[in-house]
């Protein structure tokens, strides 16, 4: 290594979460995503390994939600439609979109917004990635990937949905404070879903 610091992720599905999360994360070269630095998906230990952002979990900005001015809010808000935008255009879905896996880095003056765990992601498409093996079996884990908050039903997902379920955390009224960015996150709920139903 060259002395960086860096975000190490160990894998315990035999490498195939970790291969598919560097796959998807090499697909994006903006801000609002981590630099991918390497990865193992066949050894011994699987892993990703990540930059390291020297920010705050949004879950725990949100604690102290009463303090942000209306100009952070709106900040946040805007990457969080240019982060919706970009998983759009490359036909993924995130399947775990909340507070938690959001991290701001206050360091840059404008507080830069970086989504985080692409684990369980979805590729639609001409080139859709099917189901996770170790996932198939396992429906209490679908059930509870996303978090029931933020996500439409169970077994189903769309980060649109989850990205607006953020946003009303952000600003409880953003649809009245923010009516233009409100639209633009509403305008994509349905345009890109995934349904994990198992149809027996």
């Amino acid at each position: 290594m060259d002395g960086r610091r860096v975000f190490i992720k160990v894998d315990g599905t035999y490498g195939e979460s970790a291969s598919r999360e560097a796959s998807l994360i090499g697909q994006f070269d903006n801000r609002h995503f981590p630099n991918l630095i390497a990865y193992e998906a066949n050894g011994p230990l699987s892993f990703v390994l990540l930059e390291w952002i020297e920010g705050i979990p949004l879950e725990t900005i949100l604690k102290h939600r009463t303090q942000l001015t209306n100009a952070q809010k709106e900040n946040l808000l805007r990457q969080l439609v240019s982060i919706l935008k970009a998983l759009h255009h490359s036909e993924i879905i995130h399947r775990d979109i909340r507070p938690a896996n959001i991290m701001i880095d206050m360091l840059e003056e404008k507080w830069r917004m970086v989504l985080f765990d692409f684990a369980f992601s979805i590729r639609k498409g001409s080139n859709p990635w099917p189901e996770l093996g170790f996932l198939t079996p396992r429906v209490d884990l679908l059930r509870d990937l996303g978090g029931a908050e933020y996500k439409p039903d169970a077994l189903f997902w769309d980060d649109a949905y989850s990205v607006c379920q953020v946003a009303s955390k952000i600003d409880a009224a953003c649809e009245r404070s923010f009516p233009e960015i409100w639209d633009q996150m509403k305008s994509l709920i349905g345009k890109l879903t995934h349904d994990g139903s198992f149809k027996t």
